[in-house]
């Protein structure tokens, strides 16, 4: 080979490997997804907040998934996985929730919803329509309510 062929050979190898490390990977992104607790469900908006860890202040992951037409809804039953409609999800269920499409880039991550998965139906305890305040603290406070319409009663405004 003469020094004319090994430097045609030595700039076809360097433009291939530059060409090969700027093209674009074509393997399908990781989906973005958040397997945690139902902490609130804005009916008007279609929108759920799913939290990874509700009690830990900062870093574990949480997601706005706001719930399109196209957004598929399903619970796990008996090992299998059986449609349900929005209607279904309610505070205090574990979840499944996978992101579809671009996400906006805050804290919490926010976004359309692909898919949601209803892994358990959550705390029995927790009523949907008292906000998801448990049972022993509205329990609570109606018997302190009472307490007090006794205690106010026995007072006349002589």
């Amino acid at each position: 080979m003469g020094p004319r062929t090994k430097s045609l050979a030595l700039l076809a190898t360097t433009l291939a490997m530059v060409l090969t490390a700027s093209a674009p990977v074509l393997a399908e992104p990781p989906e973005s997804s958040i397997r945690g607790l139902i902490t609130d469900v804005n009916r008007s908006a279609e929108v759920v907040f799913v939290e990874e860890d509700p009690s830990d202040e900062s870093g574990s992951a949480e997601g706005e998934f706001v719930v399109t037409r196209e957004t598929e809804i399903l619970e796990l039953r008996d090992g299998m996985l059986a449609p349900a409609s929005f209607e279904a999800l309610r505070g205090g269920q574990m979840v499944e929730a996978t992101f579809a499409g671009p996400v906006a880039e805050s804290y919490p991550t926010q976004g359309t919803a692909g898919r949601i998965v209803i892994l358990d139906d959550g705390d029995p305890a927790v009523l949907p329509d008292t906000g998801g305040a448990p049972l022993q603290v509205l329990g609570d406070l109606l018997i302190a309510s009472g307490l007090l319409a006794r205690r106010v009663a026995g007072y006349s405004l002589r």
